[in-house]
């Protein structure tokens, strides 16, 4: 494939442009090269910056938005640059970069020949970054100095860092175009940075749009416009608080700086125009005399030659040349004179149209003066109606800011009641569940002791019973005891009423025999 750009924004790129990018790579006729926010890989990023380093033919390298997403790629795109000798633009805008990858990028660029445009907005530069900037935009030996930097929206650049970087503009005399837009300047940092660009004179355009600037800058601005203007032609300074007024004189001021300018670049280039064709016509003004000469020295000779006896007419053929020679040298004469006549006439004119232009000129600045006095007298008046409309417009927003206020204590207060009346349910529902938790405790409590109850009394009724099984044990070896020793007291009574009987009578007290002894257990 013979292209000689390849641009790609969005979307996912494909194993097919990664090939087309490595071959024009390759054959070196790839110029501009130029992916922005889209999905790559890691190793065909490897690729195209290898090839990127070795082509001869790339002027521009643009990685844009979350391509260099982390410092194995700043490392590759260091590698890149110190082996390429070609490009004069790279931009990494929305990169991870920090200060240690610009360091690393920094040491790449400063040995490389030709880069003279960088971006790295939005890259997360901080202070440390700005002495690596100020490294780089200073012309070194067979290295250019950076002429156009972009360092947009960088917020960790510390009010000492816009300090420093003001310190080497002053000292930088080939930077032309510098955007810092949404950075967080402030008037401290754009007064520092004003003061650099009017000791260098040599920015042409900036770009501080959106860098929380006030009414103090504009005027710093405008004064610098008025006494140390340089080449700046184009400033921007929308998104700022600043007012129009103060806006519209900077810009009419450097518009009508650029317009003296090109009316002075016209006016030479006019001169030199008319000086160039005045010194050609006196340059062919020299050859036709040359060949005039030449020609009446060959008529003379030729005349000569042809016969001596014609002496009268070779005189009068002399004398016919020498005329005509002389009719030549007056004609060359006159013409001559008539060139300086004419370059003197047009020399006079010229001064005569510049000191009309001037007279113009003069004349437009009192009328624009008047203008400024009559914009000014209509300036105040529109600031009086400006002012007044600005009342009405506030006391109306004071009106609403108002009842918006009653509207939200409003709203607040009936917030308020429904948390209130919220937090008094939740209360009531939490002591119902507590008094339910209770009475659920209770309830196990009271079944609890019941049931110990119950066991108590089981453990007591077994108890007696066990007593009384006990007792009764107890009570029949007592009287087994009892009976064994009856028996064996009777006995022993029976051996004594056997003697007794046998010594005189075996009768009882109620006179009746005992024939066995009574049982009075049982």
């Amino acid at each position: 494939m013979n292209f000689q750009a390849f641009n790609k924004s969005g979307g996912v790129l494909d194993n097919t442009e990664v090939v087309a990018i490595c071959r024009a790579l390759k054959v070196d006729n790839l110029k501009l090269l130029c992916i922005r926010e889209c999905e790559i890989d890691d190793e065909d990023l490897y690729r195209i910056l290898k090839l990127a380093g070795t082509c001869k033919s790339l002027l521009q390298l643009t990685l844009n938005v979350g391509i260099v997403s982390n410092f194995h790629h700043v490392e590759l795109l260091a590698h890149c640059i110190k082996t390429n000798k070609s490009l004069t633009g790279l931009h990494i805008h929305g990169s991870e970069l920090g200060d240690l990858g610009m360091k690393l990028l920094g040491r790449a660029i400063a040995n490389h020949p030709g880069i003279v445009s960088l971006d790295v907005g939005d890259c997360k530069l901080g202070d440390v970054s700005v002495d690596v900037l100020y490294s780089l935009m200073l012309p070194v030996n067979n290295r250019p100095g950076i002429t156009e930097l972009t360092i947009s929206d960088n917020h960790r650049i510390s009010a000492l860092g816009w300090a420093q970087f003001g310190m080497c503009l002053a000292n930088c005399n080939s930077l032309r175009w510098l955007f810092l837009d949404y950075n967080h300047l402030g008037d401290y940092g754009a007064s520092c940075i004003l003061t650099g660009i009017s000791a260098s004179q040599s920015v042409e355009i900036l770009d501080l749009e959106g860098c929380s600037l006030t009414e103090h800058t504009g005027q710093v601005i405008l004064h610098m416009v008025q006494n140390h203007l340089g080449s700046l032609s184009r400033i921007k300074l929308s998104d700022n608080r600043i007012r129009k007024s103060t806006i519209e004189a900077i810009k009419k001021h450097i518009s009508e700086n650029n317009l003296d300018e090109s009316d002075v670049a016209s006016t030479l280039n006019s001169e030199w125009d008319h000086m160039s064709r005045s010194s050609s016509r006196i340059a062919e003004q020299f050859r036709r005399k040359k060949s005039r000469s030449r020609s009446s020295s060959t008529s003379s000779s030729s005349s000569s030659s042809s016969s001596s006896s014609s002496s009268s007419s070779s005189s009068s053929s002399s004398s016919s040349s020498s005329s005509s020679s002389s009719s030549s040298s007056s004609s060359s004469g006159s013409s001559s004179s008539e060139s300086d006549s004419s370059g003197k006439s047009s020399s006079k004119k010229k001064k005569e149209s510049n000191k009309k232009q001037k007279d113009k000129m003069k004349k437009g600045k009192g009328k624009n003066k008047n203008e400024k006095k009559k914009e000014s007298d209509d300036d105040d008046e529109s600031g009086k109606e400006n002012k007044a409309k600005k009342k009405k417009k506030k006391d109306k927003m004071k009106s609403k800011k108002d009842e918006d206020d009653k509207k939200r204590k409003k709203e607040k207060k009936n917030e308020e009641e429904e948390e209130k009346e919220k937090d008094k349910d939740k209360k009531k529902k939490d002591k119902e569940k507590k008094k339910k938790k209770n009475e659920n405790k209770k309830d196990k409590a009271e079944s609890k002791n019941s049931d110990d109850e119950n066991d108590e009394k089981k453990k007591k009724k077994d108890k007696k019973t066990k007593k009384k099984d006990k007792d009764a044990d107890d009570d029949s070896d007592d009287s087994e005891k009892l009976i064994k020793n009856d028996k064996k007291k009777g006995k022993s009574k029976g051996k004594k009423k056997k003697g007794k009987a046998s010594a005189g009578s075996d009768v009882d007290i109620s006179g009746e025999e005992l024939d066995e002894v009574p049982v009075f257990y049982k």
